[in-house]
């Protein structure tokens, strides 16, 4: 019965497998295996472009980029831009490669032309922000304002083509700063050396100095190291050290006369001007000890042993003992029939009142920056008085400059009253003064004006505007440059605002108005100036705050503040270098004329 029972499952299993074998056989045959897809194949080049269409240029481009010719596609973008400056994506793919092949000073410029031709496209807005804040630090550095540029510099979005820029100014900035903090602890430990040579304890004063940092090479470290060397070997000559409680005294003295004033001999000099200040210390403003009259003798006890503020300065005694600083050139050996015609410069102690009859040279000057500084002393070194503004009328105390730090300075009066000095680069030239009058000479008669009589006038200066109106705001109708000459119409002139308008004739017959500094009338007729074309010379100011000047000068007057974006108009294409800077002559919107700095404009 259990065989019988194996048998049967063994047919069954045996039935199953065939009807499946059959079930297999009556559906499609097995298919083949699978092929790997074969690659899809590149797009055929389009034909040649025209090398003048350039959007074939620009087509060409973008298919050799698709197949991966980057460098082949970069050179056809560059024709597409160089025939059509205004191509927007031809200028973008440029910009985009640029980068790539990491050529950032040409990828610089792609991006200003996409600035040029659409200043919002998305594809710019890192580097526009980048820019704004980079050349806004650059303005502020103008200034010496280190720590403010690089923290807005610190801002500015990366990975943009202005990177390395910003890398280098960066650490220049920090240079700078590290220089600044040097010079602020050298000048530090400068102000203890002195304190110490002051007491006489110079090689205590030298040790000190030269701990200062990079002392071997600051010229201040070097040069008070070099007076107080000289100072020492005096001392060392016979010559005691002036302390707090020793007043010096000759080395060479009799010990048992030491309370007797010391007879005069050839150590002696005679005051050589009236109200000379004995000063505690040898500095311009240190506190007066007594004053002393022209004729007094006092006794040398170094002799110009120390320079500061522009003086040598001489250790004296006087004959009530009392010990102190003169100014080396106000001491003579003897003493003329009369004063000098002009005697020394005294150093003051205190400006002289408003009704003092020492009023100074009676010549004005004009501070020609802003925020200027004035100080006590003809020295960068020098405590600050106060800081004066651009076009402050100020009175020269002393016709001659003193030389110190590298400047030229001097002393003068502010309207206030306040005395100090200035470096002589803030102050304009010295008026021309015309000369006097000679009396009882009859004045000529004034000859008749015709300047507003029909004739011709010569042109002063290039790229002026015509206008349709005797104002700013008239229509610009064409543009003269010199040399060359205009016909004047009989038209009075007219005065607006701080300009006189001429009415003048193009020889291409367009009438209008010029500003009358730029003609020069003259009787001799001639070919009208041909009007010269006007290219486009509208620009716009990089960064924010950017300085327009009245010269190309920093220390000139600043006359308005540019932001990002302000449209400014070219005058000439004959750019001014100055001062480390180049700088463009512009017109702003107003009218008003000007110079910036060229790095601060653009397309």
């Amino acid at each position: 019965m259990q065989f019988h029972k194996s048998a049967l499952l063994a047919l069954s299993l045996a039935l199953s497998i065939n009807m499946l074998g059959a079930c297999a056989a009556s559906q499609d045959p097995k298919p083949e295996e699978s092929k790997p897809p074969q690659q899809e194949a590149q797009a055929p080049l389009p034909k040649e472009p025209d090398p003048q269409n350039a959007e074939e240029l620009y087509a060409y481009a973008e298919a050799l980029e698709r197949q991966g010719q980057e460098e082949k596609a970069l050179g056809y973008y560059v024709q597409t831009t160089q025939l059509n400056p205004d191509h927007l994506k031809a200028q973008i793919a440029l910009a985009q490669l640029y980068v790539k092949f990491n050529r950032m000073d040409e990828a610089k410029v792609a991006y200003e032309s996409i600035l040029r031709l659409d200043r919002e496209h998305a594809f710019v807005a890192q580097y526009k922000e980048a820019r704004l804040k980079y050349y806004s630090a650059l303005n502020i550095a103008q200034n010496e304002e280190y720590e403010k540029a690089l923290q807005l510099v610190s801002q500015a979005p990366r990975n943009t083509p202005l990177d390395k820029e910003i890398d280098d100014s960066s650490q220049k900035w920090k240079a700078l700063i590290d220089s600044r903090q040097e010079d602020k602890k050298a000048d530090e430990i400068l102000q203890q050396a002195s304190l110490l040579a002051y007491k006489g304890k110079y090689k205590e004063a030298i040790d000190l100095a030269q701990t200062a940092p990079n002392a071997s090479t600051n010229s201040m470290v070097t040069s008070r190291v070099e007076q107080w060397t000289k100072a020492m070997q005096e001392q060392d000559k016979g010559v005691q050290p002036i302390g707090p409680n020793n007043q010096g005294s000759n080395t060479t003295s009799n010990s048992n006369n030491s309370s007797t004033p010391p007879a005069p001999t050839g150590n002696t000099r005679l005051v050589n001007a009236d109200q000379v200040n004995l000063r505690q210390s040898p500095y311009l403003y240190a506190e007066s000890l007594s004053s002393l009259k022209r004729g007094a003798q006092v006794e040398i006890l170094m002799d110009k042993a120390y320079e500061s503020d522009g003086y040598q300065w001489s250790k004296v005694k006087t004959s009530d003992g009392t010990v102190g600083w003169i100014a080396a050139n106000l001491l003579v050996s003897s003493l003329t029939a009369t004063p000098p015609v002009t005697p020394p410069t005294q150093p003051r102690n205190t400006p002289p009142s408003n009704n003092n009859s020492s009023s100074g040279t009676g010549e004005s000057r004009e501070i020609k920056s802003d925020d200027v500084n004035i100080r006590r002393s003809p020295s960068l070194s020098g405590t600050l008085v106060t800081r004066a503004m651009g076009g402050t009328t100020v009175q020269l105390l002393d016709p001659a400059p003193v030389k110190a730090d590298g400047y030229q300075w001097m002393h003068i009066r502010l309207p206030d009253g306040q005395e100090g000095w200035v470096a002589s680069t803030f102050l304009s030239s010295p008026r021309q003064v015309a000369p006097p009058a000679v009396k009882n000479t009859p004045t000529p008669p004034a000859k008749p004006n015709n300047a507003i009589k029909a004739g011709y006038a010569a042109v002063r200066g290039t790229d002026i505007n015509v206008r349709s109106l005797p104002s700013t705001n008239g229509k610009i109708v064409g543009q003269i440059s010199g040399p060359g000459q205009v016909k004047l119409l009989a038209k009075k002139p007219v005065k607006q605002g701080v300009h006189t308008w001429r009415a003048i004739q193009l020889s291409n017959g367009t009438q209008g108005w010029v500003v009358s500094q730029f003609l020069s009338t003259t009787s001799q007729t001639g070919p009208a100036a041909k009007p010269t074309p006007t290219p486009s010379r509208r620009r716009y100011i990089r960064g924010d705050r950017v300085n327009i000047r009245k010269e190309a000068s920093t220390a000139s007057k600043i006359i308005a503040l540019g932001v990002e974006g302000t449209p400014v108009t070219l005058l000439s294409d004959k750019f001014v270098k100055s001062q480390g800077l180049t700088w463009a002559k512009i017109r702003l919107a107003n009218g008003e004329i000007g110079w910036v700095a060229t790095q601060f404009i653009g397309r």
